[in-house]
Formats: C-alpha cells, structure tokens, sequence
C-alpha cells in the first residue's frame, strides 16, 4: 500500500448509525465506497487467523506471485471462492479435481496463486488474501461488517473515511495518520521492497555526484565563456545561455529513463516484480535533480565573476 492509505475500525455491526444511510453487508459497504472513489485498494483483517479479505477497483494488487495469478473483475463480480496464499503455507493446501484448496474458518476456497512474501518491514504480507466479495465470505460475514480495514485510495482516502464515519462508527488507527518522516519515506518505498537507509544513501550519492558532473561540464567551458565575454556578451546571457542547455539535457535524460522505468513496470519477468512505476517519483527526482545542477552552476559562475578573463583564457 501507499504512504496514503488509512486504517479503520468499524466498532459495531449496528446500522442506521445518527443517520437514515444504512450499511449492513460487505456489498453495501463496497458500494458506498465505490460511490466516491473509482480506484483503491481494500483490506479486512481476519481476526483469528493471519489473512486479509481484499478488494480492489482499477488498481493493482500482485503480491510477488511465483505462480499463478493475482484477483480479476471477474472473480469480485461473480463472488468466486478464490484465494491467494504465501508459499509458507502452502503444505496446508489440499487437491480436489486438480485445483488446490485453502481451508478459511472451515471453508474451502481455490488457490489461484502463490506468492512470496515482502521482505519490507512497513506493508507486511499476510498468509493469504481472499476474495472479499467470495460467496464463502459474504455469506458467513453477511451481516458483520465490524472489524479492522485497510483503504489507500490515494489523495481520495481521508475524504471516503470521513463519509464513512457519517453513516458508521468508526475508529481510525492514530499510527495510520502521524508517523515519523521516516515512517512515511519508509511507507513510500515499500512498494519497491526497499528500506530508507539504501535510499539515503544513493540520494547523497547522486546529489555529490549531480554536483561534480554540473562543475566539471561548466569548468571545461571556461575559454568559451571568455570568448563569450570578450565578444560582448553579458554574464546574464551566458547564464541564461548555460542554465537552458542544462535544462534541456536533464529533461532528455529523465526523459530517456522516464520512458525505461514505464517499460521495466510493464515487463512481466520475476526480476521485475514487485517494480512499482511511479510518475510522482520521477517528477521529484527531475526537479531536485534540476535544482542542484541549476545551483551548483550557479556558484561556479559566481566564482568565475571574480577571475580575470585572461585566467580563464588559460
């Protein structure tokens, strides 16, 4: 899940809650929040074992899947009994007509894929996530809709758990809506499977790096910028001159890896799974990056006002 998402408890099954808007089944529910949102992602914890029901609308959900495959429309529309397990519990599994089964709260439902749990300490993996709108659950939870939910309905979400406390009582989980900057870089990339300290590290590695590059490319241009001068052009111009050609270099570059990373979270190969493609991301990368080589030109111009042209003509 996102750095957006926010964890709820419905506290109890009694409906018509200070309002004429009743709620009573996990249908009525999921239309409620489809009628405000039209992607998002939806868990329900089992309490008395270690899974989730989930539901999702135009978003994916492939946990690292080694085989088989991830939930469809389908399967929410037609209520079918399926199920996704880790491999960790996969000798609990039994065979009937050549499918394998998975027995939850004494009901069986068909395993359609087998995934590898994250190695990410925030977005943990459950043993297994069934179909939240499987005919098995609805009927056993048909009117219990109490319990502890998951939404990441993106910059969507705090809007759709307020409506729902209008028509519901519910309790929102206080480490969902304050953690720690680190808590929330962490949240962010957890979806690449990836801790913060890896992330720093490369960040400073790139921003030396950014730097170093930007002073070298402007320092092996200091007899063109001498020459520029002696022929009348002012340092403003140079800057200017300068700053749009680093502008459009950059551009290309992100542009070049913008089109990569697309490709790379389309490419269905196990290498790649778990690869989130993330606009957000590489708009920041682009304008930080932008930023500092903008800076460092910057400061070496400023330098350079304070040398004889004759110096730079060396």
């Amino acid at each position: 899940m996102s750095n957006s998402y926010v964890e709820f408890s419905i506290l109890t099954n009694q409906v018509d809650y200070e309002t004429n808007n009743n709620i009573n089944t996990l249908n009525e529910l999921i239309t409620f929040i489809n009628n405000d949102s039209k992607s998002y992602l939806f868990f329900k914890e089992n309490d008395m074992t270690n899974g989730k029901a989930v539901y999702f609308r135009n978003m994916d959900f492939s946990p690292k899947l080694i085989d088989g495959r991830s939930f469809n429309e389908t399967d929410f529309k037609n209520h079918t009994n399926t199920i996704l397990i880790s491999k960790d519990v996969l000798d609990q599994t039994f065979e009937r007509n050549g499918k394998k089964y998975y027995i939850v709260e004494n009901n069986a439902y068909e395993v359609i894929g087998v995934y590898e749990k994250s190695s990410n300490k925030i977005n943990v993996d459950s043993d297994y996530y069934l179909n939240m709108l499987s005919a098995n659950n609805l009927q056993l939870h048909e009117n219990m809709i109490a319990g502890l939910y998951q939404l990441d309905a993106a910059n969507q979400t705090d809007q759709i758990v307020k409506n729902l406390s209008m028509v519901l009582p519910i309790e929102i989980n206080d480490k969902s809506k304050s953690n720690s900057f680190l808590d929330k870089m962490q949240k962010t990339l957890s979806t690449q499977a990836i801790s913060v300290f890896p992330i720093l590290l490369v960040a400073l590695m790139v921003l030396l790096n950014t730097i170093s590059i930007t002073s070298n490319w402007i320092g092996r241009r200091k007899k063109e910028i001498a020459i520029r001068w002696l022929c009348g052009a002012t340092k403003e111009d140079i800057k200017r001159l300068l700053f749009f050609e680093y502008i459009v270099i950059t551009t290309l570059c992100f542009l070049i890896g913008f089109i990569l990373a697309y490709i790379i979270s389309r490419v269905n190969m196990w290498i790649f799974i778990g690869f989130d493609f993330s606009l957000t991301t590489i708009l920041i990368a682009y304008f930080i990056t932008l930023t500092i080589g903008i800076a460092s030109s910057f400061i070496l111009l400023k330098q350079y006002d304070s040398y004889e042209i004759n110096r730079l003509m060396r």
